[in-house]
């Protein structure tokens, strides 16, 4: 607090006091200093000033990103205290009481990302801390929830302070360990750390450390935004409050992990920004504003409530209302969940996309990536492999599944697409996804690319109405191939037009079978609803 002793004589006389006495030569009535007396009382003001403010002295170790959850910027987003720029948030993060004054409850189906910092990359040291609350009782006790991390989600390139299965981790994708949660973490904060110093991750619960694990070949953080309470394309999402989030570029010490927990050290804290949030650099899709650049890849993510789907749209070059555009969509199998469109055109199930867009460039495609599977089976509340067939009846579809088919309403109803000419492709859980769709909508599609995906035995009729090529492997132990010779010859004796390929020798990967089939897109756009 700054002082001023000018005004003590005058508060004392309006409280009808008077003022000390330390020398009675030199006094006068009037009490008045004089000039010199004035200017040096004004330097000893001036210089308690200066040493009011120099007593605030902030730790020599700072954070990257902080976001205490306490306030909201001016449009009512979470902020990094760091750097003042906001988080974009998906879905709804609540703000309740917190360990220290309010956290942020996260329900399952939101999260954050905050686009900086882009610093942490390669196999760069750095820690993660926060305090918790879990509820396990809402949890997906099969499933990864994530407190906070950074990359891509894929081979020792991301790095995850998270739940997995019903323990504590640390982890890059699968370089992992492992502590048990505590009983009371419902209701009782819990301090989490999570550090890496260029070789081994550490966990740190209520400043205890617990478990270490070494990454022999290092990881490779990606440069991507830092994710709180979700992990990348809004998956993994957490159930429960975070309090207190801090991120370093180095990994901490025992005493210093102790400074920060309890809330000891100081911190250069910047005001909000009050800037738009973004999430690196993807556009969100809006049917109405999006542009979409003819001759190249579009990319986007589409908001369905809490949902986000990240897709790319292949628009042609010679795309316009005078010629309207064949459509094809591809839906990937569960391998790809969670990571990037790129993963998807490019890896070993993308072979019909890449081979549409050679022999075909005409064509529109929309490639989305899904969080989880397309659509649930009996067969996933207890993995059994190989999946056999199921009824249609048994089969949900996902969150990410009921936001595809509104893109893909969206897109079919206000883009210039002939409705004669729109196609399906689909592997693994994408074939899957296929069956639901073709059965859903009945004769839509012109033909549908099939491969290895479990099928439903009670659609047969719905089925024969549109064209299907399928392949399966008939060493493939993940899907049951004799289940599905079953279906594809009920297709057939119904009278639907099938061309099954069984592939000698092959499991569930058919990527060299489908390069070497040279008539695989011809075949496709051969197929016209209404010829």
């Amino acid at each position: 607090m700054k002082k001023n002793f000018l005004m003590l004589p005058l508060i004392l006389l309006l409280c009808g006091c008077q003022t000390p006495q330390t020398s009675t030569a030199n006094s006068s009535s009037s009490e008045i200093p004089s000039e010199e007396e004035s200017s040096s009382l004004n330097e000893s003001v001036s210089s308690e000033e200066k040493v009011s403010q120099s007593e605030v002295k902030y730790d020599e170790l700072q954070p990257i990103a902080y976001c205490s959850f306490d306030n909201l910027d001016a449009n009512g987003n979470y902020y990094d205290l760091i750097t003042g720029e906001p988080f974009y948030e998906v879905g709804e993060v609540s703000q309740i009481d917190g360990k220290v004054n309010k956290a942020a409850y996260f329900d399952g189906e939101s999260s954050l990302a905050l686009t900086t910092p882009n610093n942490l990359k390669g196999n760069a040291s750095h820690t993660i801390m926060a305090h918790v609350t879990v509820d396990m009782e809402k949890l997906t006790s099969l499933s990864e929830h994530v407190i906070g991390g950074f990359g891509e989600y894929r081979h020792l390139s991301d790095t995850r302070l998270m739940i997995w299965h019903n323990m504590y981790t640390v982890t890059s994708y699968d370089v992992c360990t492992f502590a048990s949660i505590p009983a009371d973490s419902k209701t009782n904060y819990h301090h989490l750390t999570m550090t890496y110093d260029g070789s081994q991750y550490k966990m740190f619960i209520d400043g205890i450390y617990m478990v270490a694990v070494t990454a022999p070949q290092g990881i490779n953080i990606q440069d991507s935004p830092l994710y709180i309470g979700g992990f990348g394309n809004n998956i993994l999402n957490w159930v429960g409050s975070i309090d207190e989030l801090y991120v370093f570029d180095k990994a901490l010490s025992m005493d210093e992990i102790y400074r920060y927990k309890d809330n000891e050290a100081v911190v250069k804290m910047k005001d909000a920004t009050n800037n738009k949030p973004s999430y690196n650099g993807v556009e969100d899709f809006d049917i109405e504003t999006s542009t979409l650049e003819k001759g190249k890849w579009n990319e986007f993510q589409y908001i369905h409530g809490k949902t986000v789907l990240p897709f790319k749209v292949y628009v042609p070059a010679n795309y316009s209302s005078e010629r309207k555009s064949p459509l094809m969509l591809f839906l990937h199998g569960d391998g790809t969940n969670g990571k990037t469109v790129d993963d998807v055109i490019y890896g070993g199930e993308g072979v019909s996309i890449r081979k549409t867009m050679i022999e075909h460039p005409e064509c529109m495609i929309v490639v989305p990536v899904a969080g989880a599977p397309w659509v649930n089976v009996p067969n996933d509340l207890n993995v059994v492999y190989p999946y056999h067939t199921y009824s249609i009846n048994d089969a949900t579809p996902s969150k990410y599944f009921n936001a595809l088919d509104s893109l893909m309403n969206e897109i079919e109803n206000n883009y210039y697409i002939d409705k004669s000419r729109i196609y399906f492709s689909g592997y693994s859980r994408g074939t899957m996804a296929g069956w639901y769709l073709m059965n859903k909508y009945v004769g839509k599609y012109a033909a549908a690319l099939l491969c290895c995906g479990a099928a439903p035995y009670d659609v047969t009729e719905n089925l024969k109405e549109t064209p299907i090529w399928y392949f399966h492997g008939d060493k493939d132990d993940l899907v049951d191939c004799n289940d599905m010779t079953v279906v594809i010859n009920n297709i057939i004796l119904a009278g639907g037009d099938v061309r099954y390929s069984i592939c000698p020798g092959y499991g569930h990967g058919l990527e060299a079978v489908l390069l070497q089939q040279t008539d695989l897109i011809s075949w496709l756009f051969s197929k016209k609803k209404g010829n």
